[in-house]
C-alpha cells in the first residue's frame, strides 16, 4: 500500500481525532502542543514505512534490470543511452540522396559512429506587414 499525503493525515485523524484549539490558556496551548507531538510520531513512523515500501520497489527494478542483461534491448538501450549522454566530435559530414538528410560520422568516447542527422528545411519569415496572397512568388 502507498501512502501519500492524504492518506497519512487520514489515519492520524482517525487515530487522534480533531485537533483541539489553540485557545489562550496554557493548558489549551499544551493539548495542543501534545496532540501535534503525536501526529508528528504517526507521520514519522508511516514515513519510514513509506520509504521502506519505495526501497523495495527500488530493489526489485534493480533484480530485474541484472536479469535482463545480456539481451539484445538492453545492449541497443545502453548504445542509445551511450550517444545521449557523452559529447560528439563530429568529424565529418556528406549529403546523402535525401534532401535535407546527411550522414555524419561523430567520435564519441573513442569510437567511430556513424549517424543520419535530419535538417528541417522549414523556416519563418516575421513581416512587419501583412503579404497578399498575390504578391508571393514561389520557385520551383
Amino acid at each position: 500500500m502507498e501512502l501519500n499525503d492524504k492518506t497519512i493525515t487520514r489515519q492520524w485523524r482517525i487515530a487522534l481525532g480533531p485537533p483541539p484549539i489553540f485557545g489562550q490558556t496554557i493548558n489549551q496551548h499544551i493539548k495542543w502542543l501534545n496532540y501535534q507531538k503525536h501526529k508528528w510520531n504517526i507521520q514519522y513512523e508511516q514515513r519510514l514505512n513509506q520509504s521502506s515500501i519505495i526501497s523495495d520497489k527500488i530493489q526489485l527494478k534493480i533484480k530485474q534490470k541484472i536479469l535482463n542483461d545480456g539481451k539484445i534491448d538492453t545492449y541497443i538501450r545502453r548504445a542509445a543511452e551511450h550517444l545521449h549522454t557523452h559529447p560528439w566530435q563530429i568529424i565529418s559530414y556528406e549529403l546523402t540522396d535525401q534532401i535535407g538528410i546527411f550522414k555524419a560520422w561523430c567520435l564519441v568516447e573513442n569510437e567511430l559512429i556513424q549517424i543520419k542527422i535530419k535538417v528541417p528545411r522549414i523556416f519563418y519569415v516575421n513581416y512587419r506587414t501583412s503579404i497578399e496572397n498575390n504578391n508571393i512568388q514561389t520557385q520551383h
